[in-house]
């Protein structure tokens, strides 16, 4: 329960299992040990979000925010929380992360082909007004977790 390593490891293995539960309480062990690792805030975000804790998703992805806006997945995870509560935000956030990994990553990637079509869901969603939740091909879904749904969309 004390090893740094181990906790945030795990935690990580936890999240990408979709168990944002225990994720949670593991990366939670490692805050103040390692508060100065965007991706630890990323996380624990995400799994906020999954969990249906819209309020904490968003100051946890602003501790993320302060510490490196140089980390274009903090930047992406910006675009899934905000997309139904501050369009703008979220547009800008994935316009950011675009244009941080277009020259760096393959374009014709999975995750490059979905983040396009997020920014192009999410300007539509501005541009007609749409309703949340915005319809688009979203990583995570907000309380993925209590509508027993998968947090990955195809």
């Amino acid at each position: 329960p004390t090893d740094v390593l181990t906790n945030f490891f795990t935690g990580v293995l936890l999240h990408y299992e979709r168990d944002f539960k225990a994720s949670s309480r593991y990366l939670s062990r490692v805050v103040g040990k390692v508060s100065d690792e965007p991706r630890l805030f990323i996380y624990l975000a995400m799994n906020a979000f999954n969990l249906g804790d819209r309020a904490s998703a968003e100051t946890t992805i602003g501790r993320a925010e302060a510490l490196d806006l140089e980390d274009p997945d903090v930047a992406y995870c910006v675009g899934e929380i905000f997309r139904d509560t501050d369009r703008p935000r979220a547009v800008r956030a994935i316009d950011r992360y675009w244009e941080m990994t277009r020259f760096t990553s393959d374009v014709n990637s999975v995750k490059q082909q979905r983040v396009w079509r997020m920014r192009k869901a999410l300007k539509q969603c501005v541009d007609e007004d749409t309703p949340a939740p915005c319809p688009g091909p979203w990583e995570h879904t907000f309380d993925s977790v209590a509508k027993g749904r998968p947090a990955v969309s195809p």
